[in-house]
């Protein structure tokens, strides 16, 4: 598998994208590998910017920064242009677990390529941080555990009604039958949802 590795991109800034102090890891399903000489800084403590990375002549599909200090991924896009071709159209698969996200980024929604997006380790705790993620149509493996979310005793089926389409969800496969239910129960979660707020309506109105 190619990879490169680097140890910033441009104009980073501590906890955010833009400016990762450890690493910044990505990989590519590339054939050959292509390596950046000097720049494999994977869990690394690097404190500058080593300036613009090469665009690698191999096609990345692959970005890892898991294992940072992220709290957001605003900037995303922007960083990620100058180390890969068009990642809005290519980048298939992105790991930012074990970060400090505590929610699903509207920047995120850009890459609507992605077919694979693990969020485990987290500090995600709304359900409906997760309902945006209905927004990235390929997407069929996810995970999300080890984030505060994971304590709701719905959590795996809320997840799996939200997002259909996935197969994996937390390294475990979705089987036919757990889709199935996962779908019936979220069809009459929001049915249950509209009657509530219904109810809400005809309160204040009464006031």
């Amino acid at each position: 598998m190619a990879y490169t590795a680097f140890s910033s991109l441009p104009g980073l800034r501590y906890g955010v994208v833009s400016d990762l102090r450890t690493h910044c890891l990505m990989n590519g399903l590339a054939t050959q590998a292509v390596l950046v000489p000097g720049t494999d800084c994977a869990f690394g403590e690097l404190r500058a910017a080593t300036g613009r990375l090469p665009k690698t002549e191999k096609l990345l599909l692959v970005v890892k920064l898991n294992n940072n200090m992220l709290e957001t991924l605003n900037g995303l896009e922007a960083a990620l242009e100058s180390a890969m071709y068009s990642p809005l159209q290519n980048l298939q698969w992105l790991d930012v677990s074990f970060n400090s996200l505590s929610s699903v980024d509207a920047e995120l929604l850009k890459f609507v390529q992605l077919k694979a997006l693990y969020l485990h380790g987290n500090c995600i705790a709304k359900f409906g941080s997760i309902q945006r993620l209905q927004k990235l149509p390929k997407l069929l493996s996810l995970t999300i555990n080890g984030n505060p979310i994971q304590s709701n005793r719905i959590y795996r089926t809320y997840i799996l009604g939200v997002v259909p389409q996935i197969r994996a969800l937390d390294h475990t496969s979705v089987t036919s039958e757990e889709a199935n239910e996962a779908a019936s129960w979220y069809r009459g979660h929001v049915r249950r949802m509209e009657v509530r707020k219904e109810q809400l309506r005809e309160l204040r109105d009464q006031e």
